[in-house]
């Protein structure tokens, strides 16, 4: 029992996360007694097949992924940044929020082309109302310090600018992933 327990845990941790209703509901059922256990586990994990079969789980995994995915983005940006390559960082941190306002957009019900730059996704979710005036705003500077490294326009920004940046773009993802 307790080698299928930490099993199914495990996977259903991996799969939706550790703090996932499902996970967290299996690991409760294990107050009960150990017949109500089964039954009560082997239900979350019907569900949870079911779930996957008609694509509703993997959804949450594919965001749980992508979250890992721009996390380790930005530590690559934030090193770039700290082995002084503020450049480099201004744009892998803008790449990396670029892909996530992308990847984020059918959540929002949002249409985001593959052309579509960081500007157009800004103007986008703006009109669309996800988002504050002000947080556009802040969103187009981000864009325009990346637009600078991009094109070698290294005397447009400062290290600060990046640091700010990074700041600010890693504390508004989450946001917008959520």
């Amino acid at each position: 029992m307790a080698e299928f327990q930490a099993q199914a845990h495990a996977c259903l941790a991996g799969l939706l996360g550790a703090q996932s209703v499902y996970a967290n509901r299996f690991v409760a059922a294990e107050k009960g007694g150990q017949e109500t256990q089964l039954e009560t586990q082997l239900g979350i994990l019907r569900a949870v097949r079911d779930d996957v079969l008609n694509g509703r789980a993997l959804e949450t995994a594919h965001t749980l992924v992508a979250a890992e995915i721009f996390d380790d983005l930005f530590d690559q940006a934030t090193h770039l940044k700290k082995a002084g390559y503020h450049v480099a960082a201004a744009s892998l941190c803008g790449a990396a929020l670029e892909a996530a306002m992308r990847d984020a957009a059918p959540r929002h019900n949002l249409s985001a082309r593959a052309t579509d730059d960081l500007s157009t996704l800004n103007q986008k979710y703006g009109a669309a109302g996800v988002y504050t005036i002000v947080r556009r705003k802040e969103v187009e500077v981000w864009a325009g310090v990346r637009n600078q490294a991009d094109h070698g326009h290294v005397d447009q920004f400062t290290p600060e600018d990046v640091t700010a940046m990074l700041a600010g773009v890693r504390s508004f993802l989450p946001t917008l992933l959520g």
